[in-house]
């Protein structure tokens, strides 16, 4: 490159250029910058920003809305709903037909106070069997029958105190017969009349029995006297072998007749014996199915037998008593609940407000229960509250206390700000929004009580129902610390460490 070379007279505007001193606006502007930055350095190490989390929310009222659900399944004959129409507590709803319910309710009145009045006969009949006396007024038609019943039931003690007495009798029978039997077998093993009474019937047949025996004996011996003097014929040769079998056979007979009569009497007597005890065991055994338990005595069966039919009286009585009772619960659980039906057919207002329909009805058709109806939304609150639907991502940052902003969308916070709050509660778990399948925290929060007003003057008032953006303040930072973390500044942390110290 070829090089020029100038003279130095012939620079001469660089020169006074180079000579001339800068205007003073350079010099103001250059320090007013400097000015600019140092002071925005100073505000963003002592300002501070914010740090936010964005949900949604929807203006609630702070008392609970009332919610209108049909409790009976009917056909609805009155209607008085109408959308935003204001009630008063108790004002009629609507009407659903409960003539039915009324009939079923007048049958069922009318077998409660029968079944009262049976309870009350049986309780006055289980009074009077416990005390022995009629209660009952045969002049009262409604206890004609009770006073009949009882009657027969003292007929019926009666019948069962003379049963047992028949059969306390019988067993004393049996046993006089086991004795007399007893007796009169020794009195024949001991050929001895050991009955002292002569009026005992087996004293009899001992004499009767004792009489037979001599007269066989006596045939006996003649039979043998003739057989004796016949074999001395027959030896003799004085009669014939025919006669001597013949004299033979009689006494043979005769023998024989003797000892048959005593072993059958015997043999009777012991037979009689055993039948008699076979009896007396049943009989015992009747006794005690009539009189349970043990006495010393066989006539004071016939008490037992008495306390036993009453006893067995009072415990049907009061199986009776407790079937019906049972029934008469029953019959007036069904009456409460029938009642309680009735009553849920007239709905009433619950409280006073603003109805909102959910479902429209009209007269004449065919509501289930179960049904949410409408809701009445108060409308005496002076403040309200926001309920803040938070993400899992969130809810971890939020805590009770945490400042509240609020925009509406029905209110542009352009024109009419914002509103603030704090949060009041936290749900412990999670809700799940079963149209998009995801969850979230219902978070509570207050909000001020004051109307919005926009730049041109006019006021506005938040409205249940309301939606809202809603920013929770979680913490504060350092407008420096914010802007470096936005730049992504690896070593800001230094230079926020010298500019500490600097400005320290």
């Amino acid at each position: 490159m070829k090089e020029i070379i100038l003279d130095l007279n012939e620079i001469t505007d660089s020169r006074e250029l180079l000579e001339s001193k800068p205007y003073p606006f350079t010099v103001i502007f250059i320090y007013i910058l400097i000015g600019i930055l140092a002071i925005a350095l100073l505000w963003s190490y002592f300002g501070e920003i914010d740090v936010v989390v964005k949900a949604n929310g929807v203006v609630r009222p702070n008392q609970r809305i009332s919610t209108i659900n049909n409790m009976v399944t009917g056909k609805i004959k009155e209607v008085y709903l109408e959308e935003g129409k204001r009630v008063k507590k108790g004002e009629l709803l609507y009407v659903i037909d409960y003539s039915e319910l009324q009939e079923n309710r007048d049958f069922i009145e009318k077998e409660l106070n029968k079944k009262r009045l049976e309870l009350d006969h049986l309780n006055i009949f289980k009074k009077s069997i416990l005390e022995n006396k009629n209660y009952f007024d045969l002049k009262n038609e409604g206890q004609e029958d009770y006073y009949y019943k009882y009657l027969k039931f003292e007929a019926d003690q009666k019948q069962a105190k003379e049963s047992a007495n028949l059969v306390v009798t019988k067993i004393n029978t049996v046993k006089t017969s086991i004795e007399n039997i007893k007796t009169l077998l020794s009195s024949i093993e001991q050929n001895q009349n050991l009955f002292q009474d002569t009026k005992n019937e087996y004293y009899i047949k001992y004499l009767a029995y004792h009489l037979r025996l001599k007269e066989l004996q006596s045939i006996t011996e003649q039979k043998t006297r003739d057989f004796a003097m016949q074999e001395k014929l027959f030896q003799a040769g004085a009669v014939s072998k025919i006669e001597y079998e013949n004299a033979k056979d009689f006494k043979e007979k005769s023998e024989l007749e003797l000892a048959k009569y005593i072993n059958e009497t015997r043999l009777d007597l012991k037979s009689s014996l055993e039948e008699n005890r076979r009896i007396l065991k049943e009989l015992e055994i009747q006794l005690q199915q009539a009189a349970p338990g043990t006495s010393g005595h066989v006539q004071a069966y016939t008490d037992i037998a008495v306390q036993n039919f009453k006893t067995e009286k009072l415990i049907l009585l009061n199986d009776q008593i407790s079937k019906l009772q049972t029934e008469i619960n029953q019959l007036e659980n069904n009456l409460k609940t029938l009642n309680l039906d009735i009553q849920n057919c007239i709905v009433r207002a619950p409280i006073d407000g603003y109805i909102n329909i959910f479902t429209d009805i009209n007269k004449g058709d065919n509501l289930q229960a179960g049904i949410s109806i409408a809701t009445i939304i108060p409308d005496n609150d002076t403040s309200y509250k926001v309920q803040i639907y938070a993400s899992n991502e969130d809810i971890a940052h939020i805590k009770v206390g945490d400042k509240v902003r609020y925009n509406f969308l029905a209110l542009p916070y352009k024109e009419y700000g914002e509103l603030t709050g704090h949060i009041t509660r936290i749900a412990k778990d999670t809700k799940i929004n079963k149209d998009s399948n995801s969850s979230f925290y219902l978070v509570e929060a207050d909000i001020e009580s004051r109307p919005l007003v926009s730049y041109k003057g006019e006021e506005a008032k938040i409205k249940v129902g309301m939606a809202c953006e809603v920013r929770i303040v979680t913490k504060t930072k350092k407008i420096l610390h914010y802007l470096l973390e936005k730049m992504d500044l690896r070593f800001y942390g230094i230079i926020f460490l010298a500019l500490h110290m600097i400005c320290g």
